[in-house]
């Protein structure tokens, strides 16, 4: 069985078609795409599907936002999807639309030594449950929790929830987020459009002109310059994420494992090796000596939606 597995974020679109074998699939093509140069997603797709040498059956696509009842509403594009209008449209039999950390939970046990990083051993339990929070256009979570010999993944919107400042600098930081938006939300920080927005706070705070800088440029600079705002900006962003993934640990106790997934912590590991992450992460008295039990990787691998969403169109070929 032939089926196209997607992974639909605000900045990148990542498709592959792939053919079901025994024991998993083989990739026929795969093709990634600036999400914003596409009005909509049926566009995009039928340029991926263009040259007619495959047919699929089916489609899985892991998408940044929301799912309810086969319809999704792209968080950071505008962009509606409709599982039953794409399965018409394309001729498909089943179309599965899946939140993107949803996808990316069902990958978490596909995942080898050299996909991840490690940033605290702790006491990992095979059969315990695994947390999963991500930084990129956005902010996501999920929880992969054992059942019944298997995993069932549970998406969340968290990145929504409330930001909590930890103490006056961030006090400070929570009123300019709150003045800016009207409301101060985690992913207002913790992802990319978060960084320049911490950066264009901390130019504010010392009054300097804030420069024109994107994400990219600011995360390269804070690798390259110790000395930097750039570097105060991304050591920033690294505390917040620590207490946020700290937060998460405390709710979901994934002995299993708590992953940082997204675009942004590959691109910046070596700040979350040495800015105070796993300070932040077990500032949590009187439960640090239990967060020290937690393992915390780092997932290099950026196509763990993508991965995600092939295993569960694997899953459907082989329950049919």
């Amino acid at each position: 069985m032939i089926f196209v597995a997607g992974d639909i974020g605000g900045t990148h679109t990542r498709l592959l078609l792939g053919e079901v074998r025994k024991g998993g699939w083989q990739t026929l093509a795969r093709a990634d795409y600036p999400s914003d140069q596409f009005e909509t997603f049926d566009d995009l797709l039928r340029l991926f599907l263009e040259t007619g040498r495959f047919r699929p059956v089916s489609m899985v696509l892991a998408v940044a936002g929301p799912v309810r009842h086969g319809r999704v509403k792209v968080t950071n594009l505008p962009w509606t999807l409709d599982a039953l209008e794409l399965a018409r449209q394309h001729a498909l039999e089943d179309v599965i639309l899946l939140n993107d950390f949803e996808a990316q939970g069902h990958a978490l046990p596909l995942l080898g030594a050299e996909d991840v990083v490690t940033l605290q051993a702790g006491e990992p339990e095979p059969d315990g449950v695994r947390a999963l929070i991500g930084a990129g256009t956005g902010l996501g979570m999920a929880q992969v929790v054992p059942c019944a010999g298997s995993w069932r993944v549970i998406p969340g919107e968290g990145g929504h929830a409330d930001f909590a400042p930890r103490n006056e600098a961030e006090l400070d930081l929570w009123r300019h987020v709150r003045k800016e938006l009207g409301r101060a939300s985690v992913e207002s920080l913790l992802s990319g459009p978060g960084i320049e927005r911490i950066h264009r706070y901390l130019c504010q705070r010392d009054g300097v002109t804030t420069p024109e800088a994107g994400t990219a440029q600011i995360s390269q600079a804070a690798l390259a310059e110790p000395g930097s705002r750039e570097r105060e900006t991304l050591r920033l962003f690294v505390h917040l994420y620590g207490a946020v993934a700290g937060n998460l640990a405390l709710l979901d106790l994934p002995r299993g494992g708590l992953y940082l997934g997204g675009g942004i912590a590959p691109k910046i590991l070596p700040l979350l090796q040495a800015e105070g992450f796993l300070e932040a992460f077990l500032d949590k008295a009187p439960m640090g000596d239990l967060l020290k039990t937690i393992p915390v990787q780092v997932v290099i691998n950026e196509a763990l939606g993508l991965l995600g969403a092939a295993e569960v169109a694997v899953q459907l070929a082989e329950g049919r």
